[in-house]
């Protein structure tokens, strides 16, 4: 068996999955891999595997967390990072849950053929 290559950036998530939606709304992680299934017949993928796109706020002060930090005041004293993180079906309620304590954003999902790659998390 080959080694897996981790994907560290969202560059390379962009280059070799393949894009289902954000994670914005109600949506389940079953919706989301009933998609993947989908696009994995079609793209030959034996394992698929979700993969998020996330831009994380690394200052955790209480103050910003849960708030829009696109103010500039705010956005000059928060630091992000983007990271790519594989995500299960058991994580997926908490995640949702505090996304908006941690993130920017909505994450992207992506579909990846898992025999062949992984995240750092």
């Amino acid at each position: 068996m080959t080694e897996k290559e981790c994907i560290d950036s969202h560059k390379r998530l962009a280059e070799v999955g393949f894009s289902l939606g954000t994670m914005a709304g109600a949506v389940t992680y079953d919706q989301f891999f009933y998609k993947a299934r989908a696009i994995a017949f079609t793209k030959c993928i034996k394992a698929p595997v979700l993969m998020l796109a996330m831009k994380y706020r690394t200052d955790d002060r209480k103050e910003f967390q849960g708030i829009d930090v696109s103010n500039s005041n705010i956005t000059n004293s928060v630091q992000f990072k983007e990271i790519v993180h594989a995500i299960a079906k058991f994580e997926w309620d908490d995640f949702m849950r505090d996304i908006r304590f941690y993130l920017t954003e909505y994450p992207t999902v992506w579909v990846v053929d898992g025999d062949q790659y992984t995240a750092p998390i």
